[in-house]
């Protein structure tokens, strides 16, 4: 908590708390405490005027160095409730968190430095191994309670960091801590293993198993949905956890959002199409009771939502429209971003062939692995009966031009079955585009 400030100082600048968002005039000759404390009250005010928080992040960062990391993280709670996400003014305040003085934080303080860094979306792989070297994270793992421990797997997954020993780590510190866990944090540590396809250390396993089925009850709908994407994600054998979640949801499927009506949209897939699922998750939905929960319940879900629109926005980068240019030089047949089943692959040509241009965000960092979300993507199409042909960025781009000519028509052929030349001449529905 912050220290609350004498009565006499805070009636000094009270009448500027309260008339600057309007007037914005310039902050005065306010020592750190009680910037930190202004700080903190403007946040939780509903104040979120951006010229007033250019003013207090401009002195904010002209004396980043001499303020204290536990002042810094209070400050970055505050700017992450008003959503301010100034560029300069995030990197200089990260270079501070970036000394021996963060060793100091608590655990608690830092578990919540890395959800504010995540939701300001000024926060990576690297920065994240910075701040965990810093903290000499691998030497006080056991100092964070299940709560945190649930924020660090979110962060480990939202940077696609996945550093096998130091989740290790988190999950066998977790498995000791199962006891009064809520909901909230079961589902999001469940959810954050998917995404980092992290499930045979066990954790996955203790969380579903033994903390979930007694916690259902609790999950609020977003957790409903994430739990229910997790477990077609990883390979557990909990298809009856599946049809009691998807089953929980059907009470609360009115107002989902977009997002969340396209993960379940993607779930009914997996279960319609088992051969999307992982072996033990497919071999426990081979029961006909758990199955026919499972395809009841997603009905009647996906029937309230049914006219909810879900945007697709393109997503073509510089890499695509290179391609592009290639499948116009081998004559393919070929349509960018046309839905199939839940997804839209970057490229559909003749022979229901897909082609995904994998880039960066389709692997974890430091690694050639394919992340959670990519593979799942693949089996889905693949269950679907389309081939797929995978451009990884550290494949294609070393490449010259003549080599990719190659390297394209080759995998375009092996995902269609047939010679190329036989997919070059087959027709494509839709908005046909051939070029040359």
């Amino acid at each position: 908590m912050l220290a609350i400030l004498p009565r006499a100082r805070w009636r000094r600048f009270q009448p500027f708390l309260r008339g600057l968002a309007v007037s914005e005039t310039p902050v005065p000759q306010l020592g750190k405490e009680e910037l930190v404390f202004l700080l903190d009250k403007l946040s939780t005010s509903g104040e979120k005027g951006s010229g007033a928080w250019r003013v207090y992040a401009a002195k904010v960062q002209q004396e980043v160095n001499s303020y204290d990391v536990q002042d810094l993280c209070r400050i970055v709670r505050a700017v992450c409730r008003v959503d301010f996400r100034k560029r300069s003014f995030l990197n200089s305040v990260c270079r501070r968190f970036c000394s021996e003085e963060l060793a100091e934080l608590p655990p608690r303080f830092l578990a919540q430095l890395l959800s504010d860094l995540r939701k300001l979306r000024h926060f990576d792989a690297p920065l994240l191994e910075r701040l965990l070297k810093f903290w000499q994270f691998d030497a006080k793992i056991k100092e964070f309670n299940n709560f945190d421990l649930s924020l660090l797997l979110i962060a480990f997954a939202r940077s696609a960091l996945r550093d096998e020993e130091r989740l290790s780590s988190i999950g066998g510190a977790l498995r000791q801590k199962l006891v009064n866990m809520e909901s909230s944090t079961a589902a999001g540590s469940l959810y954050a293993l998917a995404l980092l396809d992290f499930g045979s250390d066990g954790t996955g396993a203790a969380l579903s198993s033994t903390v979930l089925p007694r916690l259902l009850g609790e999950a609020c709908q977003q957790e409903l949905v994430n739990i229910a994407f997790a477990l077609v994600a990883l390979d557990l054998p909990q298809g009856e956890l599946l049809s009691f979640a998807l089953q929980r949801l059907v009470k609360q499927a009115r107002g989902l959002e977009p997002i969340s009506i396209h993960a379940l949209r993607i779930i009914a897939h997996c279960v319609q199409l088992p051969q999307a699922l992982r072996p033990k998750m497919r071999a426990s939905m081979e029961d006909d009771e758990v199955r026919r929960r499972c395809v009841g319940a997603l009905r009647e879900v996906l029937t309230v939502t049914k006219d909810v629109a879900i945007g697709s926005p393109p997503m073509s980068s510089r890499l695509q429209a290179a391609l592009e240019r290639y499948f116009e030089e081998l004559q393919v047949p070929h349509l960018p971003e046309q839905a199939v089943g839940p997804y839209v692959p970057d490229f559909v040509l003749p022979m229901k062939v897909a082609v995904e241009v994998d880039g960066y965000t389709h692997f974890y960092a430091f690694s050639q692995r394919m992340t959670a979300k990519s593979k799942l993507k693949r089996r889905v199409l693949e269950a679907l009966g389309w081939g797929v042909v995978s451009l990884p960025h550290f494949q294609w781009l070393p490449m010259n031009h003549q080599e990719r000519l190659v390297f394209l028509s080759n995998k375009i052929s092996v995902a269609a079955g047939q010679p190329f030349s036989a997919v070059r001449k087959a027709p494509l529905e839709g908005r046909l585009r051939i070029c040359g």
